[in-house]
Parts: C-alpha cells; sequence; structure tokens
C-alpha cells in the first residue's frame, strides 16, 4: 500500500498526481488521507472524489476534518493521532507528504504530525518517507530548503495529472501563478530536464530502508 497524507483536497495531485498514476499502473494500491476539507464550500471534497475516480485511489478523510488554514490552533497530538489511526488501517509500506518548510501552515503541521506518526518503533518500519512540493506553497517559502533526491518519471501519466487537476477547476489560476496549469508543466518539465526525462515529480527523501 502506497500512502499520502495531505493536507487539503488537491494537495495530492499538484504535488505528485502522476506519481499516483504511475503507481497505480504499476499494480499498487494507493491510499490518500485528507486531513483538512479545504476552503468553506465542499468543493475541494467534491474534486477529490472526482480525482480518486480518475486516478483509481481510495480517498479517506478524516471524520473531523481540520479547520482551513488553522491547523497550528489544533492540538498536533490529535492530527498525530488522526494519522496513526490511518497507518493502523491501511497500513502503507511508503508515505508521501508534505514539506516541513511549507509557507502553508497546515502543510508544516501534517509534516510534523506525519513525521511523529511514523517513527520508528512505533508501527512496522516503512520503506520511505518521502516530502512533495505543492506550488504556491513550497517556493513561495522562499527558504530554498525542498532538495530533491528522488525524481519520478512520469511522462507516461501527465496527462492523469491534467485529469487530476481539472477535477480541482476551482482552485486553479490563470499563468503566471504557480498553481497553473502552464506553471505546473514547466515545473515538470524542468525536473524532467535536470534528471534527462520529459516530465518528472520531484521529493526530498526524509528517510529511506533499504
Amino acid at each position: 500500500m502506497i500512502g499520502v497524507v495531505c493536507a487539503h483536497p488537491d494537495d495530492e495531485i499538484l504535488g505528485m498526481g502522476g506519481t499516483i498514476a504511475r503507481h497505480i499502473a504499476e499494480g499498487e494500491s494507493v491510499s490518500v488521507l485528507y486531513l483538512g476539507r479545504g476552503r468553506e464550500g465542499g468543493q475541494q471534497v467534491e474534486g477529490a472524489v472526482r480525482a480518486a475516480g480518475a486516478l483509481g485511489f481510495s480517498p479517506v478523510f478524516v471524520g473531523d476534518l481540520f479547520p482551513d488554514n488553522q491547523m497550528d490552533t489544533v492540538p498536533l497530538i490529535r492530527i498525530i493521532h488522526a494519522v496513526e489511526a490511518w497507518i493502523k488501517a491501511h497500513e502503507p509500506h511508503i508515505v508521501y507528504t508534505h514539506h516541513r518548510s511549507d509557507l502553508n501552515v497546515d502543510h508544516r503541521a501534517v509534516f510534523e504530525a506525519v513525521l511523529t506518526a511514523t517513527r520508528p518503533g512505533y508501527a512496522d518500519p516503512l520503506q520511505a518517507l518521502y516530502s512533495f512540493e505543492v506550488l504556491s506553497s513550497t517556493e513561495w517559502a522562499f527558504d530554498y530548503s525542498f532538495r530533491p533526491a528522488r525524481f519520478v518519471d512520469v511522462s507516461q501519466y501527465w496527462q492523469e495529472k491534467v485529469a487530476g487537476l481539472r477535477c480541482y477547476e476551482s482552485e486553479m489560476r490563470p499563468f503566471p501563478h504557480p498553481r497553473s496549469f502552464r506553471a505546473l508543466e514547466a515545473r515538470a518539465q524542468y525536473w524532467g530536464a535536470v534528471v534527462g526525462v520529459e516530465y518528472a515529480e520531484a521529493f526530498e527523501v526524509v528517510r529511506m530502508i533499504e
């Protein structure tokens, strides 16, 4: 089982939609845990359900979704317990989540919760824990601390990522906003050029066991 832990619906596609599609194409099951519902109105939750159908992953929503852009007001232990319960239920061997230095406070809280919930000795050791970038959050921290060492070739899965993004049309912005179709494609092409493929998604390795 591949696990993805997100603060908001749309983060999973923005950060690693192509990688999710590739995992599924290669026969892996993917569970995506959403700890918040995003903006008021429920559009992002509806988008998550559509994206799950389009790509083939299983969406999991915390029963009492945490408040949007206010997770820093919630006791961290509550978020940790939500992640621990999901881990116990789904037993992922690889987990992806946000970067520790994202500008978005919810992303940072989720990273801390995941890091604690996946601590060695708590459950079966993870094979790997990775952080992904979310454009309009990771790079806007301006600390340049996202340093990927793992790159996934998503050239064959780019259209699946685009299909996932279209499920969140209300969250997309016109170029040159980084959360635009054009900017996201340029970013994937940039990471692809770094490693010699057409499109790639980049991940920071938090830890890995071999």
